[in-house]
């Protein structure tokens, strides 16, 4: 999971690469990341999964470039416990 910034265009993200370019910052919120990859000049994107619903973004998820709206600040994860099995 990693926090970021919401700003006023990502309500409108249909696809592509989000980089934010117009709109107020709305508030904080929090994205499950599921992955990376490079866009086709090398630069680095997270993909990410969002709770809005399958009609928003990319089906639910977005491709967010690092360095973002604040999701590179701060992450955490947890490795699960398979003992109580």
């Amino acid at each position: 999971m990693a926090s970021l910034t919401i700003y006023e265009d990502l309500y409108n993200y249909g696809g592509g690469i989000y980089e934010h370019t117009t709109g107020y910052e709305i508030g904080g919120h929090a994205m499950r990341i599921i992955g990376w990859g490079h866009d086709e000049d090398d630069h680095l994107y997270w993909i990410c999964q969002n709770q809005w619903s399958e009609d928003w973004g990319e089906g639910g998820y977005v491709r967010i470039k690092a360095g973002q709206i604040r999701i590179d600040n701060w992450a955490f994860s947890c490795d699960p416990d398979f003992s109580a099995e």
